[in-house]
């Protein structure tokens, strides 16, 4: 799933049908969802994220998976197919972020050209305040509806994207995740893309 923040949740209306064929799991990254733990901010790395799903299969058993990735989860799922290419049968990239934060660079760049004066004041008030800060999930959830919205061009699909799932538990612990900005504004995969020799396919408008 994407982020780093979100969970599984918008994702599965749409992939469980995959069901019907294949095994299909759906789960929630480190200190995002419904994941437990008490989570050190300073183990909110890729490293770990890798880790993780490297230690989900083996736990469930699996010899080789067939990994989907959309936005964010696009990225983990390139770092864990150079880590770990013995371990794929195929590799699925949906509107996946770049192999290099030049991507992410031009991305964010993209969406500021979308934002009002009005709306940015409002964001910018919004994750200034304590309640934001706090991990307060009703306002969390407004800077969410406020910002999601400038990702679609007919803004009638909003209304499609679920976030109510967030609670104060959750949004408390998708504020860690800012702890990964480090990683996402400076990092390049192209010299290792070479190292994936599974079947893979890229979706992306």
């Amino acid at each position: 799933h994407g982020g780093p923040g979100l969970a599984h949740n918008y994702l599965y209306p749409h992939f469980k049908r995959l069901s019907e064929h294949f095994n299909v799991i759906f789960y929630d990254q480190r200190s995002n969802g419904r994941s437990s733990g008490n989570e050190n901010p300073c183990e909110i790395t890729m490293d770990n994220f890798v880790t993780d799903l490297e230690e989900f299969r083996k736990s469930l058993k699996i010899d080789k998976l067939n990994i989907l990735g959309q936005s964010f989860g696009g990225v983990l799922a390139l770092e864990y197919a150079i880590k770990y290419p013995e371990n794929l049968k195929t590799l699925l990239l949906l509107e996946s972020a770049g192999a290099s934060s030049d991507f992410v660079t031009k991305f964010q760049e993209n969406i500021k050209t979308r934002l009002t004066e009005d709306i940015e004041q409002q964001l910018e008030k919004i994750t200034n305040s304590e309640e934001y800060k706090n991990g307060n999930s009703e306002v969390f959830k407004r800077h969410l509806s406020m910002f999601f919205k400038l990702y679609f061009y007919d803004v009638n699909y909003m209304q499609y994207l679920d976030i109510s799932y967030f609670d104060d538990n959750i949004t408390k612990k998708c504020l860690l995740n800012n702890q990964l900005n480090s990683y996402l504004s400076n990092y390049n995969l192209f010299d290792q893309l070479y190292k994936i020799s599974c079947p893979t396919l890229i979706i992306h408008g």
